[in-house]
């Protein structure tokens, strides 16, 4: 969880059992006042998500349950995304 006051951005990094089902709920705030999402649900997985995946310039594809539960790499617009090194997502993994 992240979190800015004032001029400080606070950090927060909370333990979650594997053994546990999760729920989330993201809200946009502008203006005209609050629009909160469902709530989604969500597991923790013990291993590593592994698919068939295209990656340009290195890293391994990113993967998630798509439709019909079936293992698949996130792509959108932008195009496949790929776990570049721990710590970095992205569509293409090139250092500049």
């Amino acid at each position: 969880m992240r979190r800015q006051t004032n001029e400080k951005l606070v950090d927060k990094y909370v333990a979650i059992s594997p053994s546990g089902n999760f729920t989330f709920k993201v809200s946009a705030v502008d203006a005209n006042g609050e629009t909160p999402s469902e709530w989604q649900r969500f597991t923790v997985f013990q291993n590593d998500l592994t698919c068939d995946g295209e990656c340009s310039s290195g890293g391994v594809p990113l993967c998630y349950y798509g439709a019909f539960n079936r293992l698949e790499q996130f792509v959108d617009s932008r195009g496949a995304h790929c776990q570049c090194f721990h710590g970095f997502v992205g569509v293409g993994c090139d250092k500049t």
